[in-house]
């Protein structure tokens, strides 16, 4: 769970480039929010949000930011509050919708299922 400095750098940068706060009052992540003492102490669907939210913002143009926080989006999926199987289901409803609608772009829907290929990989069903 430790992220380069470059990895924070692009964080920070785009903390203070962007504000956006989504419906639900859910932002982007911030550096100080990238630790497991917090990640712990937010839901499941929490850490999937401020993703989106961030995706929507500076960080869905930049390469590095993406990668660093398909890290940051996993590391929260692992440590955050609520069962992990109930999580796995709704992800999987709420992902194909919110693509199906259009609601998100081609590459947030691609970044959300590689998060939850592997972020849900032990609750797949036989």
């Amino acid at each position: 769970m430790f992220y380069s400095k470059i990895s924070q750098a692009i964080l920070i940068a785009i903390t203070f480039c962007t504000s956006s706060l989504n419906a639900q009052g859910v932002g982007e992540w911030l550096t100080n929010q990238l630790n497991q003492s917090y990640m712990e102490s937010i839901t499941k669907s929490t850490c999937v949000e401020k993703s989106r939210v961030s995706l929507k913002g500076s960080c869905g143009m930049n390469e590095e930011c993406v990668k660093t926080l398909g890290g940051v989006t996993g590391d929260c999926i692992a440590m955050a509050q609520g069962e992990l199987a109930l999580f796995c289901e709704s992800f999987d409803r709420w992902r194909k919708t919110a693509c199906l609608r259009n609601e998100m772009d081609g590459r947030s829907c691609l970044f959300f299922e590689i998060t939850q290929s592997s972020s849900c990989k032990s609750t797949v069903r036989r």
